[in-house]
């Protein structure tokens, strides 16, 4: 369904683009049928017993699709000299329709290298910026969801992703600008991840912070349900982040140095975390609702039905917005809780 919308969408999008074209053409065709079939069935209507106009106008149309004499032929000098002239007509308009697709294709790839051209997306990943850690995010997003679209909006020379997965796209410019989040669906995004920008020459943290809240405020200007993880270099701005309405936040750094401490105090542990947090193997998180068999059981008993009927290991409860992590002995299990589970694929619960 999703693939039919775009279709639909590029459709009507060319057809907007080149309506001016179209017209004329259309306009052009319609006239030299009508004087076309008016001056064979002049010169040729009484040498052909039993052809009306309307047979003349069926032929002439399709003499000068096909290139071909079709039913009424011509029998005088002066009627071959029109069907010949109508057949250079519609190679004519064959040749500017095929030239004007073609250069529009040639354009959209140009565009499209460059991170120029607008797309026509809907339930996408939006990647805003780009620093050290994007190319693994975006292996990470499309391990996790092959059939979901990514667009990275960044300010880059070339589109670093030309040979990548076809589903990967990019958009050249200033995340921080409401007309080049446009370019990327933004507004009709699934959800957004905005990272701590290092595009375009930027080296300063302090400004990659800044440039991060502002990102945030515009994409909730454009969609204010979209869901938005953000990036920051330091933990001090979480507050300002918070008040432009991120749904969650990530300061980098922050994990990498507890995972090395967690090393180099436990060892082999960053293996199990790596698994974890890698989308091509092994064990991954899922969010997924209470089982209906489970509802207002404690914790222990939802752990070990989901355990024994879906392989998945309970990790935490959601509930008010908040995680609750391992809770305390008989944690009853209330309506509208969700659960963080681990397993090595989506739980089917139901």
């Amino acid at each position: 369904m999703n693939r039919l919308i775009i279709l639909v969408l590029l459709l009507g999008d060319a057809i907007k683009r080149y309506r001016h074209v179209i017209l004329r053409l259309t306009l052009g065709i319609l006239v030299a049928l009508v004087v076309g079939t008016s001056l064979f069935y002049a010169i040729e209507g009484p040498r052909h017993e039993g052809v009306g106009f309307l047979q003349t106008f069926w032929s002439v149309f399709f003499t000068m699709i096909s290139g071909d004499f079709v039913e009424v032929k011509p029998a005088t000098a002066a009627g071959r000299i029109l069907v010949t002239l109508l057949i250079f007509f519609g190679i004519g308009v064959v040749s500017v329709v095929t030239a004007t697709i073609a250069s529009g294709l040639v354009i959209d790839k140009i565009k499209e290298g460059k991170g120029m051209r607008s797309l026509r997306l809907r339930r996408h990943t939006v990647i805003c910026g780009w620093n050290e850690g994007a190319p693994v995010l975006i292996a990470e997003l499309r391990a996790a969801a092959p059939r979901k679209d990514v667009v990275v909006v960044a300010e880059l020379e070339e589109n670093q992703l030309a040979d990548a997965d076809p589903r990967v796209h990019f958009v050249c410019g200033d995340c921080t600008e409401e007309p080049v989040l446009a370019r990327a669906d933004a507004a009709y995004a699934a959800d957004a991840v905005v990272l701590a920008d290092r595009s375009g020459g930027r080296g300063r943290e302090a400004d990659a912070d800044a440039r991060t809240i502002l990102t945030v405020m515009t994409l909730k200007v454009l969609n204010p349900a979209l869901y938005v993880c953000a990036e920051l270099v330091h933990d001090k701005n979480r507050p300002h982040l918070e008040r432009v309405r991120a749904d969650e936040v990530v300061v980098s750094g922050q994990y990498g140095g507890k995972v090395l401490a967690t090393a180099a105090l436990q060892h082999g542990l960053s293996r199990v975390v790596d698994d974890l947090l890698s989308a091509d193997a092994g064990g991954e998180f899922y969010r997924v609702p209470v089982p209906a068999a489970a509802r207002g059981a404690d914790f222990e008993t939802a752990s070990l039905y989901l355990r024994r009927n879906h392989r998945a290991i309970l990790v935490a409860v959601f509930r008010g917005g908040e995680a609750i992590v391992d809770p305390e002995v008989g944690f009853k299990l209330a309506e509208g809780d969700e659960l963080a589970v681990i397993a090595l694929e989506p739980p089917k619960v139901k």
